[in-house]
Order: structure tokens, then C-alpha cells, then sequence
């Protein structure tokens, strides 16, 4: 219990995945960022495709990495090992990377992953996308959504936390300063 409170205030990346990405704000910007590696073992290769940074919350689609189109390669769930995991994160439309930089990760709608082109299972990766705005702006939800699959030593997971906006700390904190105050008062 006490991990994921200390990823979610300090801004950190979960403590238990292979592959972890973030979403905090920065400034005037929401700052996408990814590292880690996957097991391909218990995963399908699909088709090859191009891809840049993008997040659509509503149907569970980000793409962390460069803002420019860079070479991927899809990989889906095995039929006896499937994907488990949200199918969103938020309400919002789709938007595109204003910046991004490094290797490119993503997170599919229909369960699945895409990976730089030329990949090696368990490969370390990482990468960034930066977006002009807040995270309401993107429709992005705060929290921590976790996906797995695979089995024995071809098991693996992702976890994308998004931080929530400073000013939330500040109302959580606020709140629990005033319940204090008036428990104390009843006392």
C-alpha cells in the first residue's frame, strides 16, 4: 500500500513494472515519459506501421516518443495469454506530441503494444513526448492503470501512472488540514 502512495506523490514512475510511463505536468506542458523493457515471449508480432507521440484517453491509445512519424512494430496478445488492462484513461480526444524524443513505446485500444521496428525482447527503451497544456486539457484521468500478460518467465506488464496536478495535492492536503481542525474542535 505504501509504494503506490509514495510513486503517486513524489511523481514517480510505479515500483513494480517492467515497463512504467508517466504523465505529470510541467510548467505549461504535460510531460510523457517512459522506461523499461518488454518480454515478447508470450506476445504476437502484427504489422509493421508508422507511428508518433499521440494520446487518446477515452479509447486507452498513447504513443510516448518522438513527435515525428518513427517506424513500429505491433505486438498483440497470444490467444492463450491475453492482454488484461483498462481500455481507457480519461475522456479525452485525440492530440498529437508538439515534442518528443528517444525510442517510441505504446499502449493500444485493442490490447496490444507498439515497439520501435527492429526490436529485441527485453531490450531497455526510453523516450519522452511533451504536450502544450494540462492534463484536463487532454482528458487525461489521474491514476494508476496497470496492464499484464503472458505466463511463467514470458510474463510481463505495463503501468502508466498520471500524476495529478500540483493544485490537487494542495485541496487533498487543504481537506485533510480541515478535517483535522474540526475533529480536534469536536474533541
Amino acid at each position: 500500500m505504501l509504494k503506490p502512495i509514495i510513486a503517486l506523490l513524489f511523481g514517480l514512475a510505479s515500483l513494480n513494472g517492467a515497463m512504467t510511463v508517466t504523465i505529470q505536468e510541467s510548467g505549461a506542458d504535460v510531460v510523457m515519459s517512459f522506461s523499461g523493457s518488454i518480454n515478447t515471449t508470450d506476445l504476437d508480432a502484427g504489422s509493421s506501421d508508422t507511428s508518433q507521440g499521440l494520446v487518446e484517453p477515452v479509447v486507452g491509445v498513447l504513443v510516448v516518443g518522438p513527435a515525428t512519424s518513427t517506424a513500429v512494430q505491433e505486438y498483440d496478445a497470444k490467444a492463450s495469454f491475453p492482454i488484461t488492462g483498462p481500455t481507457s484513461f480519461g475522456t479525452g480526444a485525440i492530440g498529437f506530441a508538439d515534442s518528443g524524443s528517444g525510442d517510441i513505446f505504446g499502449i493500444l485500444s485493442n490490447g496490444g503494444f507498439l515497439l520501435p521496428s527492429v526490436y529485441g525482447s527485453g531490450t531497455s527503451l526510453s523516450g519522452g513526448s511533451t504536450y502544450s497544456g494540462s492534463l484536463n486539457d487532454l482528458g487525461l484521468t489521474a491514476g494508476t492503470y496497470n496492464w499484464s500478460w503472458g505466463s511463467g518467465g514470458g510474463a510481463d506488464s505495463v503501468t502508466l501512472t498520471i500524476v495529478p496536478e500540483p493544485g490537487t495535492y494542495a485541496a487533498f492536503f487543504g481537506l485533510a488540514a480541515l478535517g483535522f481542525i474540526i475533529f480536534r474542535r469536536r474533541n
